[in-house]
């Protein structure tokens, strides 16, 4: 049988509390409560049925029920509000699934108690909500009031019997005094979000609302309080909307510290980890920070971890984006219900949609981050949008820095672009102990199986080792589109023996600590940000000559350059390393030491408040 821990969240709810714990605590084996700092009795109920009770001020609905679901010991959540309770037949239901888990997620229908009379009609049963499921697989998410589960993929469900008692209003008046409140915070969420409405509609919503209500759901089926339910129903929407048209009558007015970070790329990689990392650091610095990203990407499943820190929105940025006027006008509604002072764009397409609608609308610095060596093609929208709507560029390396002027001598200064290197945590240093000379010699290389990253070489690589008579293993930790050729290659070579292609890690921890060497066989590189995380392990490091990977090897004092993708010289330099234990364990420290002066990433990202602060 299954765990299961349910999740309340709490505001001065001793009214209902003890209902609802009362039907939950036979059947679940953790209660966590959320409260919002009660004045009630909420909490002495609450540990009266050894309940774990945690005070945190309201996050709003999604954020404050998946703050709960990380206190939870067990994966298995059954989320309730404090004004509901589960029927005896849901509890046996309940019990069923727990004892026979067979599916992601259960839903059950909601029966909503309304001023003392269950209400049947009007779309308000069965009202079908998931409330029990496996939170690995998704968590809260959605409006700020309407909040929904939003699952990382599809999922299994399946609806059990019994009902979920909901108590929802004791008097005519709470309804009218909370339909208010909702109508201010869903006006406010549609507003961040981009959505805007017109005058017709605010007149056509309001009583379609009630006829949809009264008339085709039945709620006339209710009688008087099916009556008032639909009026006020239909009242709350034209709130809404009227609130919404005013909050879009509001001035806009930038504010340098609401910042906030487009980037439209699906797949993980250094460009998005930089985004992730310095949206945390500032928020954590006490900037209010935004991510608008693609709803598919990775960045986005990262971003909503952090729900507490980051505010997060989705737009899908295509080649032709800066085309679609609807899109361009949601981006500017969302710049300005935050007030964006400071806007960080990150891929080309990223700057042709962002860049001139943030300009336009006052946005007082625009900064597009480029991380990519190559150099931009001479193109006349770029030229225009440099002179017009960029306010900063920034590299990840003096390499992209010269790819970004070598086109655009006569539109950009060599100040106008500044590098600012991608920064590593570093942690104590790590000791190292340095094999024998003659013990297996072990080399790794980390990164996405793609031809640029020249996994090749290090095939040729382990041939010509393993003719020498070297004693060594390479690991080559990664996925990608290469992998198949890669495999017949290592076949063709014989050295299936020597290296290993061990996948994907999301925690490289155990991947480096098991390393001697650390090799960077990439054609090109914008910024090798794995050389870092294998110097903040005290390894030696070797790398073609990509450019930037000068920038951050010193050649034989921490590792190696080899020029011309020469795999013969890379086998020297690795034999000499081989047979010279004091040459490794010296270059291991000399790289951590260059790593901490040169590339941490408080150093680094320092840098970025300062552009930031520049002339506020």
């Amino acid at each position: 049988m299954i765990q299961v821990s349910a999740v309340i969240i709490t505001l001065n709810e001793e009214r209902n509390i003890k209902r609802c714990l009362e039907s939950i605590y036979k059947i679940v084996d953790e209660i966590i409560i959320i409260d919002s700092f009660s004045t009630d009795k909420t909490r002495e109920i609450c540990e009266s049925y050894n309940a774990k009770f945690y005070e945190q001020e309201f996050l709003g609905y999604s954020a404050q029920k998946n703050y709960g679901i990380k206190k939870a010991e067990n994966p298995y959540i059954l989320s309730l509000d404090a004004d509901e309770a589960l029927s005896k037949e849901l509890q046996e239901s309940i019990l069923c699934a727990k004892s026979n888990w067979k599916y992601d997620a259960y839903s059950f229908n909601r029966l909503t108690n309304y001023c003392g009379k269950w209400i049947r009609f009007g779309g308000w049963y069965p009202d079908r909500k998931i409330r029990l499921w496996d939170a690995r697989k998704g968590s809260w998410g959605g409006l700020k009031v309407h909040e929904k589960l939003v699952f990382n993929k599809r999922v299994r469900a399946k609806h059990i019997k019994g009902d979920l008692l909901h108590f929802s209003y004791y008097s005519i008046d709470e309804h009218v005094i909370q339909a208010n409140k909702y109508s201010s915070i869903l006006a406010r969420s549609y507003y961040e979000n981009g959505r805007t409405i017109s005058m017709l509609e605010i007149l056509a919503r309001s009583p379609w609302r009630f006829i949809r209500d009264y008339i085709i759901k039945l709620g006339f089926l209710s009688g008087i309080m099916g009556l008032v339910i639909a009026v006020i129903s239909s009242t709350e929407v034209f709130l809404k909307y009227v609130k919404l048209k005013k909050l879009f009558a509001q001035k806009y007015v930038p504010e340098h510290k609401n910042v906030c970070f487009l980037n439209s790329n699906k797949v993980w990689g250094g460009g998005e980890k930089w985004t992730l990392d310095t949206a945390l650091y500032l928020s954590r610095a006490g900037y209010k920070v935004l991510v608008i990203t693609n709803k598919d990407s990775a960045l986005f499943k990262e971003v909503r971890k952090h729900e507490l820190e980051l505010e997060l929105k989705s737009i899908r940025v295509t080649t032709y984006s800066s085309l679609n006027l609807f899109q361009r006008k949601r981006f500017r509604r969302i710049l300005k219900a935050y007030n964006i002072g400071t806007l960080f764009l990150n891929l080309s397409n990223d700057l042709k949609f962002g860049a001139k609608v943030a300009s336009k609308l006052g946005v007082k610095k625009v900064i597009y981050r480029r991380a990519i060596p190559k150099p931009i093609k001479r193109k006349w929208y770029y030229k225009r949008v440099f002179t017009k709507f960029i306010d900063r560029i920034i590299s990840n390396s003096e390499q992209t820095k010269k790819g970004i002027l070598l086109n655009y001598p006569d539109v950009l200064k060599n100040d106008f672009v500044k590098v600012i290197y991608n920064g590593i945590e570093i942690n104590n240093k790590f000791e190292r102990e340095v094999k024998e000379v003659g013990n297996e010699f072990v080399i790794g290389s980390a990164g996405r199986l793609s031809k640029e990253k020249g996994h090749l070489y290090l095939i040729k690589l382990a041939a010509i080792l393993k003719e020498k008579g070297i004693s060594f293993k390479i690991k080559i930790a990664g996925e990608g589109s290469q992998r198949k050729k890669l495999e017949k290659e290592i076949d063709k070579y014989r050295v299936k023996e020597q290296l290993e292609l061990v996948g994907f890690k999301k925690d490289l921890t155990d991947f480096y600590k098991d390393l001697d060497l650390f090799v960077l066989p990439s054609k090109w590189e914008g910024f090798g940000f794995v050389l870092l995380e294998a110097m903040s392990y005290s390894l030696p490091v070797i790398a073609f000559d990509t450019g930037s990977s000068a920038e951050i090897i010193q050649n034989d004092i921490n590792g190696y350059i080899v020029s011309d993708y020469n795999v013969n010289t890379l086998s020297e330099k690795i034999i000499t390393l081989y047979f010279n234990k004091e040459l490794r364990s010296k270059m291991g420290v000399e790289g951590f030491n260059i790593l901490k002066n040169k590339f941490s990433v408080q150093n680094t990202l320092k840098e970025v408040i300062n552009l930031i602060e520049e002339g506020n």
